[in-house]
């Protein structure tokens, strides 16, 4: 008696705090930094200006060429202004759009925040999928040095290209 009541106390405690959870499973894009600079036609830095809330017009989100994430009901669009150029002309991408961070693979999308843009469409995508990322020193340490290394390999790749 005293075992099953203890299995049912453990089962019934185990269903009260069990819950689903949601990963995002795309990973990055995996490419290294040479293969990224080559691949993507723009790369630039951007500072956003505006972001909303909107009803996507599909219930699915394609996050790069190979990774779509089904069902979305909302998406970040923002617009921004470039500050820095690589690669490409970012005047033809125009807009960045991102998953709240309340899907698994959404991304924080904030006004006045500097992101990393790599794409190849007229609209760029934020999400854990793909290579863009916030570059703003807010970051803890250790990334902001991996941003600043990210950038200054960048710019030492235009100024060879000159």
């Amino acid at each position: 008696m005293t075992k099953k009541l203890a299995y049912g106390v453990c089962l019934s405690l185990l269903a009260l705090f069990s819950h689903n959870i949601f990963a995002c499973a795309c990973g990055s894009d995996g490419r290294s930094d040479e293969e990224a600079f080559t691949y993507y036609q723009h790369i630039f830095v951007a500072r956003i200006t505006k972001a909303e809330l909107i009803k996507p017009e599909t219930d699915s989100f394609s996050i790069n060429d190979k990774f779509i994430v089904s069902p979305v009901d909302e998406l970040i669009r923002a617009k921004f202004v470039v500050i820095e150029t690589f690669k490409g002309d970012p005047k033809q991408v125009t807009e960045i759009y991102g998953l709240p961070l309340g899907n698994s693979c959404g991304r924080e999308i904030y006004v006045g925040g500097r992101y990393l843009i790599y794409t190849n469409n007229k609209r760029a995508n934020l999400s854990a999928c793909d290579r863009s990322h916030w570059v703003d020193n807010l970051k803890p340490p250790d990334e902001a040095v991996k941003d600043r290394n990210e950038l200054n390999w960048l710019r030492s790749k235009v100024k060879h290209r000159k």
